[in-house]
């Protein structure tokens, strides 16, 4: 009876080892970024995600006692992918979310409950559309001057 109980707890345990290496791994698999926790940013590590760099703020307010704190991850082409934002210690006030297919841009905004802001460029770089839904759709056209060297 012990040597049952025994051999369940042991292959209990070494089910779990291998479930836990799995999921570290997987996540190490893809892209799971280190913020080394400090006394001031351990409580924002929930709110961390896959980026190749991350970056934090802090604004602090001189008429409130709670700073904002804001924690931003960019993407190998340094565009920023998401972040997240906070008032004081305790809850996440907002979040977005960048996608970026060939020249178009679109910001998924957490808690607002629209759909995205979506802006399109051209090949060099310039905004050349931007539709902010039940809004309005604006599109920017760009002219060139040419100098006389007369």
């Amino acid at each position: 009876m012990n040597r049952d109980l025994l051999k369940r707890v042991g292959m209990l345990t070494a089910a779990t080892a291998a479930c836990t290496a799995g999921v570290f791994g997987a996540l190490a698999l893809n892209g799971l970024r280190y913020m080394r926790p400090t006394a001031d940013n351990w409580w924002l590590l929930p709110w961390v995600e896959p980026a190749a760099r991350i970056e934090q703020s802090v604004m602090d307010f001189q008429d409130s006692s709670a700073p904002s704190y804001t924690i931003t991850g960019y993407d190998a082409q340094n565009r920023e992918v998401w972040s997240s934002t906070t008032f004081g210690r305790l809850t996440s006030v907002g979040s977005s979310r960048y996608v970026y297919t060939g020249n178009t841009e679109a910001q998924y905004n957490w808690g607002e409950g629209q759909p995205a802001v979506v802006w399109q460029y051209d090949e060099q770089g310039r905004l050349i559309r931007e539709e902010i839904p039940g809004e309005a759709v604006t599109n920017f056209f760009i002219t060139e001057t040419r100098q006389s060297l007369i």
